[in-house]
């Protein structure tokens, strides 16, 4: 009687554990990038600038929509457009960053020769809210 109450008992233990195990949502190990554009009336409207993560094409974004995709932890370049507008960020296992896409003034940028696309890194409730009613870019 003792060695098949042993037995149940070990039997229970080792299926609690696996349960336990299955059931446990593991922590995202990469980092979640969001990319967006607002919407605009005028501005920048005609563009639809590429996003480029570690030198490499992802996708190109319209007006209001927005990219998302993960990366693995430390530090990448991600730009819009030519390689020289970027943000170099290291990044950490399981934060979420958010990057505004902007225009320059058209005007003054077709005198000058500077890139008209701009990246910035911006606060998640910043984000949040300009993000309100964007669509995901397909």
């Amino acid at each position: 009687m003792k060695i098949v109450l042993l037995y149940l008992t070990i039997t229970l233990a080792t299926v609690t554990t696996a349960i336990c195990q299955i059931t446990e949502s593991p922590v995202s190990q990469n980092a979640t990038i969001h990319v967006y554009r607002a919407k605009a009336k005028l501005k920048g409207i005609a563009l639809h600038p590429s996003i480029y993560l570690d030198g490499t094409e992802i996708k190109q974004i319209s007006v209001g929509r927005f990219i998302v995709t993960s990366l693995p932890p430390g530090k990448h370049m991600i730009s819009a457009g030519r390689s020289e507008v970027g943000q170099l960020v290291d990044l950490e296992p399981g934060k979420e960053y958010f990057f505004r896409i902007g225009h320059k003034n058209m005007f003054a940028v077709g005198f000058s020769g500077v890139q008209p696309i701009t990246i910035s890194l911006v606060s998640e409730e910043e984000a949040k809210r300009e993000m309100a009613g964007l669509k995901e870019q397909q």
